[in-house]
């Protein structure tokens, strides 16, 4: 399995969110903030486009930590929105972030 993780897990889910939901980034981050704040005691009160694009973005290219709310809201809203892994290395990382969430959640 650790052959297949070589996509930022913490930023998997939300840049395909962005990349499927691009024109509807305002209401994504309204969901997502709306079940990171149900599920996992998020204290944050906005979650637009901006922040979705920068959290999206590669480290090195203005984007940075991903926090943990996110990341665990992100796999959730992105299973609730029909993500099915499209290989062998999505899956992976699929079965790495439900097992980080089993054990960070």
């Amino acid at each position: 399995m650790e052959k297949f993780i070589k996509k930022d897990n913490s930023k998997f889910f939300i840049v395909w969110l962005v990349s499927h939901y691009a024109d509807e980034l305002d209401s994504i981050g309204a969901e997502l903030l709306k079940l990171a704040q149900d599920r996992y005691g998020s204290t944050a009160v906005q979650v637009g486009a901006v922040k979705l694009r920068k959290w999206a973005a590669p480290r090195g290219e203005g984007g940075g930590h991903v926090p943990r709310w996110v990341y665990l809201a992100a796999l959730d809203l992105a299973l609730e929105k029909g993500f099915e892994p499209a290989d062998e290395e999505e899956k992976a990382i699929l079965d790495y972030c439900h097992q980080f969430k089993i054990t960070h959640a």
